[in-house]
């Protein structure tokens, strides 16, 4: 039997809808976000047709999310008791699950229209419903409208401001897609940066190459050369034999095995046999083999982390499907966290601009983030390739999520001996996530250098991305058979996430635990990089962040130098 308090919950969340003049009832609904303006590159269309259907999720409040990042800290922070000793998939879910009463609450309303919730998480915290537009309007207040990206031709259905009742708004962190303009984490716009190719044209050679980095490598980088130049190991030395490196894949970027088998045949003959990689479709997500579907993206990632790696950890492909309304990086994510085992290294070649995510929804990804290093995983990100900003910016552009603290975001250096900025290599701060602990000594050296500099233009405040850099130009690579260059952060990433499960191999081998969320553990240990200190990343009509001695927001901490990072993980 429902209570009168219930039927008049249900009459004010409809009389909210249209109504010039709000009755008192209607004041029950509160508004939960807004934004004045679609981001950059979004025209609007039209009205959202009524019988269109959004699937529609409720990320509910957590139980304990303070709890769980400070435990984070805990098992992050070298030096503190419970280093190392990452959570399991129940001691985690003690912390997200949310409270009966949420649950109950947010069930009850959306059961008040009509609607049957599904958990679309394993621990509960967020809840699905489908609804066509014209539902979705009146339940939330809102007018979904049709926009189309205009340089991807791609359109999405979204809203300007959503509202809630004032008693579900309190059990509610976000509802998408509502405001958030993330369409796929991965469209081939000037939105998403880190799969923007660089083509390297130039032939020079480095002006003095120490004699262990053989000459090409001036002209090419393979994993040799990488190798070399950052001293990591050729192979396993009698390793654990237990890491394993998930590399994912999004929009029908699919990863070849013949141009795998082709690229270590050219590139690492010293493999016998070759190593493969292992794949996990999630969401629909594919692999085709068909030479004319190869993703020039995907064979990057796979080539190098299986070429560096080789058979000292595992690598898995895991090709996401669009996930509808471009919720592909937080499938990924909720669906490793629904296993009871995760991969040990986790790294992404693809981020969008920081404005087409919603402040809330942007909070509620990163939390996810926070959850995977809880259970031990190191997340990796490449940090972008347009510098600063692309086109005539009234402001500089943070990429997601490298401004999510619980990433660690890799730039992208050029030439040997000494290497440079990479001048598309993305860096700067954030404008939803402040500036984290373990970052604020570091970043303040460098603002205190800045001085005024582009004052206005950037949030001096901001989590600061990059944490780190790897090469990123002259990359050897495999398509369809054929070998050839390409380049960006898209490359840097995985090269340090192959240099993070050398690590764990070593770490697991000595009976000690991996390294999982990895920032505390780089900022603590600044000296275990090669500081790059000349170039910047222009973008915005200015020559961007100039690199420094010390982290700065074009290459982080620097380049990785092994046998540093080896002895300061206590190996």
């Amino acid at each position: 039997m429902r209570s009168l308090a219930a039927f008049v919950l249900l009459v004010a969340s409809l009389a909210a809808v249209g109504d010039a003049s709000p009755t008192p009832l209607a004041k029950r609904m509160v508004l939960h976000d807004k934004r004045s303006a679609p981001p950059r590159g979004f025209v609007h269309v039209s009205e959202a047709h009524p019988d269109h259907v959004l699937n529609l999720r409720f990320h509910l409040k957590k139980s304990d999310r303070d709890g769980l990042q400070k435990k984070l800290y805990e098992v992050s922070t070298p030096g503190h008791p419970n280093y190392g000793k990452h959570l399991s998939k129940a001691e985690l879910e003690t912390y997200v699950r949310p409270k009966d009463e949420t649950v109950t609450s947010v069930t009850a309303w959306l059961k008040l229209h009509g609607l049957e919730p599904s958990s679309y998480t394993s621990a509960g915290d967020v809840l699905q419903v489908s609804v066509p537009v014209q539902k979705a309007n009146e339940m939330l207040g809102a007018q979904y409208h049709s926009y189309v990206h205009a340089q991807s031709g791609r359109t999405t259905t979204r809203t300007m401001s959503y509202s809630l009742p004032a008693d579900i708004k309190e059990h509610v962190s976000t509802v998408d897609p509502t405001t958030a303009f993330m369409i796929t984490p991965d469209i081939p716009s000037a939105a998403i940066v880190s799969r923007q190719r660089y083509n390297a044209t130039s032939t020079s050679s480095a002006p003095s190459l120490n004699k262990r980095i053989d000459d090409s490598c001036s002209q090419e980088i393979t994993p040799t050369c990488i190798q070399q130049l950052y001293g990591i190991p050729s192979g396993s030395n009698g390793g654990s034999g237990k890491v394993t490196l998930a590399v994912g894949g999004f929009i029908d970027q699919y990863a070849n095995h013949a141009d795998l088998s082709t690229f270590l045949g050219g590139k690492r003959p010293d493999l016998n046999p070759q190593p493969d990689f292992g794949e996990v479709l999630l969401e629909n997500g594919q692999n085709s083999q068909d030479p004319s579907q190869v993703g020039g993206e995907a064979n990057l990632d796979v080539q190098f982390t299986v070429g560096l790696v080789a058979n000292t950890a595992g690598v898995t492909f895991v090709s996401v499907g669009n996930g509808g309304d471009g919720n592909g990086f937080y499938n990924i994510i909720k669906d490793i966290l629904a296993a009871d085992t995760v991969p040990l290294v986790l790294s992404t070649s693809y981020g969008l601009g920081e404005e087409q995510m919603s402040p809330d929804l942007g909070n509620e990804m990163c939390d996810a983030y926070m959850q995977l290093g809880a259970r031990g995983t190191s997340i990796i990100f490449s940090s972008g390739d347009s510098g600063v900003g692309s086109g005539d910016c009234t402001n500089f552009m943070p990429i997601f999520p490298s401004g999510c603290p619980y990433v660690t975001s890799v730039g992208a250096t050029d030439g040997i001996i000494p290497e440079t900025v990479a001048g598309f290599s993305s860096g700067g701060f954030s404008n939803i996530f402040p500036v984290p602990d373990f970052q604020k000594d570091a970043v303040q050296g460098y603002l205190n250098s800045l001085g005024g500099t582009y004052q206005g233009l950037f949030n001096a405040g901001g989590r600061a991305f990059p944490d780190v850099a790897a090469q990123g130009t002259k990359i050897a690579t495999v398509n369809a058979g054929q070998f050839g260059q390409t380049g960006g952060t898209s490359a840097s990433a995985p090269i340090f996430a192959s240099t993070i499960a050398f690590l764990n191999d070593e770490l697991l081998a000595a009976g000690k635990n991996p390294l999982g969320w990895l920032n505390p553990f780089l900022y603590a240990n600044g000296g275990a990089f090669n500081d790059v200190t000349s170039g910047s990343n222009p973008g915005c009509n200015t020559n961007g962040f100039d690199a420094a001695q010390g982290w700065d927001p074009a290459t982080g901490l620097g380049t990785p130098n092994y046998g540093a990072l080896r002895s300061a993980a206590g190996l």
